[in-house]
């Protein structure tokens, strides 16, 4: 029995991926979730994992090989089975589509199911193209340290850039320095270096100069730019927006705080927002044509910064988790984000988006719909605002802003209005 591992769809404008290395290796006996490949997408460096406990027959593509989503990489097969015969690919299964990375089958990895060993005419997988593969992570220290992937010797797999390698370079450099007299770091020359290595771009913005700086986007840049084009383009959006007292929830936070579990404001807006969307389902949905998906679990995509740009990742089936439950799953996904590690899961669609600015000092703010969602809700700092109580009598209330912006042709002020409400209801009570 066979198994074929294909390249994923990791969320809705995938169109290829990159095999940066593999795992494992031919005639190896993988076990279920054991991380067979790590793929890069236009978001991130990705793990795929095995859903079965198999041996290894193929591996169809070099590392460096860009793919098409549903392109076969690897053949697999069942111990103790013939995988049939190698360096083909069944032409009556072929590789079109792997599962969207919002369905349970896309959680695990890209496998298909299994199949018989092929008896068609032999089709051969055709990559895109080749190049130097280099993770999120590798380029990121090269940015930042304003170096060139030409510069570094990868120590990897078929010459892959590592992490080590990178930092091997900058302590070689740093002790040079030293030996040369020379202490400190230029962090305007590494920038502009890794912006555009040209002569003319070596003084940076606000230099004596007056030369342009000129900042390359990036795969997540130019992607999410892509999308929210899109957006703008033909979605009529709308936003209300709803100031609400804080006092409960900073209790309850405190009080969480000292028995030991300590969860941030951030963590208690999803967890709010979680139960108003299963109180208004409508807003947790996808708009498909002329209907709006109500999606049967609350899967919270979370606007995170990194160096590359905003990515929205997400925390699945939030309804089932309590408050402390999504704290601790929020802060190991965007951990996975820093360290450009993230599972197949975490760049599903989503059914909601949550953007927070609080953090930067930003009162209030008009997020943009990230399609095909209906709604998203920007957050905004707390505030202490004068507020009468029920004497007339002023007193300091800490208030936060929530912005929640809507598609129009899905829901209308009505409906964002009440769920609103519903999350007030959620952050003025109890939370634990």
């Amino acid at each position: 029995m066979r198994y074929e591992l294909k390249m994923p769809r990791l969320g809705p404008d995938m169109d290829e991926g990159t095999l940066i290395e593999w795992n494992m290796s031919v005639d190896d006996e993988v076990q279920e979730g054991a991380v067979l490949a790590t793929i890069e997408s236009d978001k991130s460096e990705v793990e795929l994992e095995s859903r079965w406990h198999a041996m290894v027959a193929e591996l169809v593509v070099e590392p460096g090989t860009v793919v098409p989503v549903g392109g076969v990489i690897a053949v697999l097969y069942k111990p103790g089975t013939d995988p049939g015969p190698l360096g083909a690919i069944d032409s009556a299964n072929p590789a079109t589509s792997a599962p969207s990375a919002g369905s349970s089958s896309a959680q695990s990895s890209a496998e298909t199911a299994p199949q018989s060993p092929p008896g068609g005419a032999p089709a051969t997988s055709k990559a895109i193209g080749t190049r130097r593969p280099l993770s999120p992570m590798v380029r990121r220290l090269l940015k930042e340290s304003g170096l060139s992937a030409d510069e570094v010797t990868g120590t990897g797999p078929g010459g892959k850039i590592q992490r080590s390698d990178v930092e091997a370079v900058i302590a070689a450099q740093s002790d040079a320095l030293k030996d040369s007299g020379t202490v400190g770091f230029d962090a305007t020359a590494a920038d502009q270096s890794s912006t555009d290595p040209s002569p003319a771009a070596s003084t940076g913005p606000g230099s004596q100069s007056g030369d342009p700086h000129r900042f390359v986007l990036t795969k997540v840049e130019k992607t999410g730019g892509r999308r929210m084009v899109e957006s703008r383009s033909t979605i009529p959006d709308f936003a209300i927006s709803r100031r609400i007292d804080m006092s409960a929830a900073l209790a309850t936070k405190k009080a969480l705080a000292d028995r030991g579990t300590p969860v941030s404001l951030n963590d208690m807006i999803l967890f709010a927002t979680t139960r108003a969307l299963v109180e208004y389902p409508r807003i947790n949905g996808v708009f498909e044509g002329e209907a709006v998906v109500a999606q049967a679990a609350v899967d919270l995509a979370m606007a995170i910064a990194t160096p590359d740009g905003l990515i929205a990742a997400v925390l699945p089936q939030c309804q089932q988790l309590s408050l402390v439950e999504i704290g601790s799953k929020s802060r190991e996904l965007v951990e996975r984000v820093r360290v450009a590690k993230l599972r197949p899961e975490d760049l599903g669609q989503g059914s909601f988006t949550v953007s927070n600015l609080g953090m930067y000092g930003v009162d209030r703010f008009q997020p943009i719909i990230n399609p095909p969602h209906v709604a998203i809700m920007g957050v905004g700092r707390i505030t202490d605002q004068l507020v009468l109580n029920s004497l007339g009598v002023p007193m300091a209330v800490p208030m936060i802003e929530l912005t929640v912006v809507g598609d129009h042709r899905a829901v209308d002020g009505v409906a964002l209005a009440l769920f609103l409400a519903s999350l007030e209801s959620f952050l003025s009570g109890s939370l634990a």
